[in-house]
């Protein structure tokens, strides 16, 4: 009775625990029920949402081959632009040099022409100074002319009077000389007759009266023999003078005709340099047409190579829309926006070395103007030192003035015509150098609107420079957005594997409790 009871006890309590543990199980079985359902809840709506993902990345990769289509085009596009870009770059380079060239002959040609403008100067300025020279000569002419009259007339007046008083010298000689050898005679003969009353003297001595007489005489005809004497004497000293004053007058006469003969060989030698000045002004017409021609031909190259630089820009601005509408299709792709900007970059720098080249080409511009302003102040110096080699020379012509003492009438008519000729070449010289300024000032203009075009290009490639690194940047954001999502997809698809686990695990405890149940 006691094992039975102790039995039926044992068996109760076994029961007990039975229900207790079936009370467990089932409530365990419900709870592991609700999770289950809970789990696969979870389990579909990880599963929608993997769904979802794959199909966002197959509609991102789908999105993929159409760009990565997008971009071999846009690649084979951007390398057609990328060599139109580069012939664009060797036709610029070409133009460049053309243009370089084309600055060195019109520089030399500028040269030239101020050394020209310098020589027009220099040669106004002498045949101003000529002119002047001239009617300082010519007026100093014409008083050495009326000078020449009054000295002729004057040395044809004294000619006359020294022929006058040969001639009445002549007659007073022969009429003083006939009556000094009349005198001559008397005296001899008076000295015959002295002698002879000397010696009636000694033969007869009573004849002293007559013999005082006869002394008186004698002393008388001796007195008037002194007188006649002097006279002579006085006649001789002022034909002796005559004789010198003619002499002096045909020395002077012969000294006149000598500088007449060098005043006619200087005007002979100012003929030839003014024939020679004037075959020089013809030869420096010629040079400027030469040189007008010249830059005419530079002018239309010039015009040419501007219009070939725009057409040159306008085709680089329309490959550069095309580039940009281009380059907005293939966002989100990291390679190719890199390559792009390396080559843009690239682009760039060639730019910006083209821009240096253009700098280089202002600074040569400024340099020139500063060389033009350095010649303009060495002119003013040689302005400076002609005035005073004028002065001197105008120093030297007054003295050369002194000199002259005859010319021609018609010598004065041709220098007339002359300075008529240099006033018409000057006026046509003053008007090439007017055109000369004018088309001088039209070059300038274009090459600095080429600068302006030329910085323009500059500032757009710095503007699209901008715009790549704001597309990179919103790249770089679009990768790490897909950065993000792919790594939430791994996330969720790791959830997926977590919570497959566990439900595998809960199967398998659930397998374990039915299994433990059923062998119970």
């Amino acid at each position: 009775m006691s094992e039975s009871g102790q039995l039926k006890e044992s068996h109760n309590e076994k029961d007990k625990e039975f229900l207790g543990l079936r009370d467990i199980h089932e409530t365990h079985q419900r709870e592991s029920s609700t999770q289950l359902r809970d789990l696969e809840a979870q389990l579909m709506s990880s599963e929608q949402r993997v769904s979802d993902l794959n199909e966002s990345l197959k509609i991102a990769e789908e999105e993929n081959k159409s760009m990565s289509t997008k971009i071999s085009d846009t690649s084979g596009e951007l390398e057609r632009v990328q060599i139109t870009l580069q012939e664009l770059t060797v036709e610029s380079s070409k133009l460049k040099e053309q243009l370089a060239e084309k600055e060195a002959e019109l520089l030399h040609l500028t040269e030239k022409e101020s050394k020209s403008q310098v020589q027009i100067k220099e040669l106004e300025a002498t045949i101003g100074t000529v002119e002047k020279l001239l009617q300082e000569m010519v007026a100093r002419i014409s008083e050495l002319e009326k000078t020449m009259d009054d000295k002729g007339t004057e040395l044809s007046a004294l000619t006359q009077k020294l022929e006058d008083k040969e001639k009445q010298s002549s007659s007073t000689t022969e009429s003083l000389t006939a009556e000094i050898d009349g005198l001559r005679a008397g005296l001899e003969s008076l000295s015959a007759q002295k002698e002879e009353l000397e010696k009636l003297m000694e033969s007869k001595g009573d004849e002293a009266s007559m013999q005082i007489k006869l002394m008186d005489k004698i002393n008388k005809a001796s007195a008037d023999t002194v007188v006649l004497t002097e006279q002579i004497n006085s006649l001789q000293h002022e034909l002796d003078s005559l004789q010198v004053k003619k002499s002096e007058t045909e020395s002077e006469f012969d000294r006149e005709k000598q500088e007449k003969s060098d005043l006619s060989n200087q005007i002979i030698d100012v003929k030839k340099a003014l024939i020679e000045q004037e075959a020089a002004y013809y030869t420096l017409g010629e040079e400027h047409k030469q040189i007008n021609q010249l830059l005419k031909e530079r002018d239309e190259e010039l015009n040419k190579l501007t219009e070939d630089h725009k057409e040159a820009q306008m085709l680089l601005e329309e490959t550069s829309n095309e580039v940009s509408s281009r380059d907005s299709a293939i966002a989100g792709h990291e390679e190719t926006m890199e390559s792009l900007r390396n080559e843009l970059e690239t682009k760039g720098e060639e730019i910006e070395t083209l821009m240096e080249k253009i700098s280089n080409i202002e600074v040569k511009l400024r340099l020139s103007n500063q060389k033009l302003r350095v010649t303009e102040q060495v002119l003013t110096e040689k302005e400076e030192a002609f005035r005073r080699e004028e002065a001197k020379h105008l120093e030297e012509q007054a003295l050369l003035e002194k000199s002259l003492t005859v010319t021609h009438e018609t010598y004065r008519g041709m220098m007339k015509e002359i300075a008529e000729k240099v006033n018409t070449t000057l006026d046509v010289f003053q008007s090439m150098s007017e055109k000369l300024t004018e088309k001088q000032g039209k070059y300038e203009k274009t090459v600095m609107e080429a600068s302006k075009l030329l910085w323009a290009a500059r500032n757009w490639v710095i503007e699209r420079n901008h715009e790549k690194e704001k597309m990179k940047k919103e790249m770089e954001r679009k990768e790490e957005e897909i950065k993000k999502l792919g790594e939430k997809v791994r996330e969720d698809e790791k959830e997926k594997e977590r919570k497959e686990e566990e439900i595998k695990k809960l199967g398998e405890k659930v397998r374990e409790n039915e299994k433990e149940k059923e062998r119970k």
